[in-house]
């Protein structure tokens, strides 16, 4: 059986300081799994300007 240590990676940053960029390069060199909050979002057509939601997400 295969020894597995999973890793989690966390970005941070101001907006345009290249997390998302830097996110895409690791998952293409070593096919790890990039969740991204933004791309849930834009898929289900959430409104970020919706206080509610944002409330929820906050929880």
């Amino acid at each position: 059986m295969r020894n597995i240590n999973p890793t989690l990676t966390l970005f941070c940053g101001l907006p345009g300081s290249g997390k998302t960029r830097i996110a895409k390069q690791l998952e293409q060199s070593t096919g790890a799994v990039r969740l991204c909050t933004d791309d849930w979002l834009a898929d289900i057509d959430a409104d970020l300007f919706d206080e509610e939601l944002r409330e929820l997400m906050q929880q």
